[in-house]
């Protein structure tokens, strides 16, 4: 539909929530019936249920997918919600009045531990995930054992995605131990890369080449190239320098430092194809009318305290990306600081 894809930011931040930006947790609303939630940081849930408000039960019961890029609480804190009612359950059974399918989570091996742990001291909730491994989503080397096999057939059919050539992919990136970007093409021919956390990566660019949509972290501002590399992030510029090599046809930038109060630092190397993601900001991809048949694109953003404009175009052949945000306030409860905070 006119409608799909739509993706959500519900945290552009690191490290921890703050006033104006959570942490890490973006949704992709693939279809009607299906969306993929890629990382899901502390404060995901909340973000949702301020976001959607009375609809929260609907939308939580969508969720198919969880895609966790890598073991930093900022990413994976929520991961356990998939299985109870934070991620759909409860909802999808009083919103259809059926149960629903396990939640498919792709996430590095190494979650498996917390998760028995949080199986065995918390709540049950294995028996909702269905858990895909990273590593057997890229591509190569030895073919993934049955059951997990059987599992990536059943994520594809789910989300609208084909096998043959595999549609959902990842590869391993520039950070910590583990930690995978990954990219998905639906069968409407459009193209989604979210890099994690990450240095400019090559393997990164490969997996997403002419991606229709890039979603870049974009931790520090130019002239902190030095941090970046010790702390394994990337500047604004070095993110834009990934979707220029992938032929992205636009490129979002968000898991920003919390160092910056609202907005970090330009560069030059801002286009009309960049933008820059607030939390609640929403991203559309929007056809064109019918009766034309020139090229354009057009994208305004409006975060909740501003309307700012980022491009307007006629020229190139790339899908046009709408942006909007939902206008809310920002949250206030007691754990969250006010103000900037000094490091990423």
């Amino acid at each position: 539909g006119e409608n799909f894809p739509e993706v959500v930011f519900l945290g552009t931040g690191s490290a921890l929530p703050m006033k104006i930006r959570n942490v890490s947790g973006t949704l992709v609303h693939l279809s009607s019936s299906a969306s993929l939630l890629l990382d899901c940081g502390e404060g995901t849930f909340g973000q949702l249920c301020r976001h959607y408000g009375n609809a929260v039960d609907q939308v939580l019961s969508q969720i198919s997918t969880v895609f966790v890029s890598h073991l930093h609480a900022d990413h994976h804190t929520v991961a356990a919600r998939p299985a109870v009612s934070g991620i759909g359950f409860e909802p999808f059974q009083r919103h259809w009045g059926r149960p629903r399918s396990p939640v498919h989570l792709v996430a590095p091996v190494q979650i498996m531990s917390w998760l028995n742990q949080y199986h065995q001291q918390c709540q049950e909730v294995l028996q909702h995930v269905d858990f895909i491994p990273n590593r057997s989503l890229q591509g190569r080397g030895e073919p993934p054992a049955p059951r997990t096999e059987a599992s990536i057939q059943a994520l594809l059919e789910r989300n609208g995605l084909e096998k043959v050539p595999l549609q959902f992919q990842t590869c391993l990136v520039h950070h910590c131990k583990h930690a995978f970007a990954c990219s998905l093409t639906h069968r409407q021919g459009w193209k989604l890369a979210f890099s994690g956390d990450t240095r400019p990566c090559d393997a990164l660019v490969r997996l997403g080449k002419d991606a229709t949509l890039l979603i870049h972290e974009a931790t520090l501002e130019d002239g902190l190239e030095q941090e970046a590399a010790e702390k394994r992030h990337s500047t604004t510029s070095q993110a834009i320098g990934v979707g220029v090599r992938m032929n992205a046809a636009f490129i979002v930038l968000n898991h920003f430092s919390q160092r910056y109060a609202k907005i970090p630092l330009f560069s030059q190397d801002f286009t009309q194809r960049v933008g820059v993601s607030f939390d609640h900001m929403r991203v559309r991809r929007r056809r064109r009318p019918r009766y034309s048949h020139t090229p354009w694109r057009h994208l305004t953003a409006v975060c909740p305290w501003r309307l700012r404009r980022f491009a307007s175009a006629t020229s190139g052949p790339s899908p046009d990306w709408s942006l909007r945000s939902r206008r809310c306030s920002p949250p206030t409860s007691a754990r969250w600081r006010r103000g900037g905070r000094r490091g990423s």
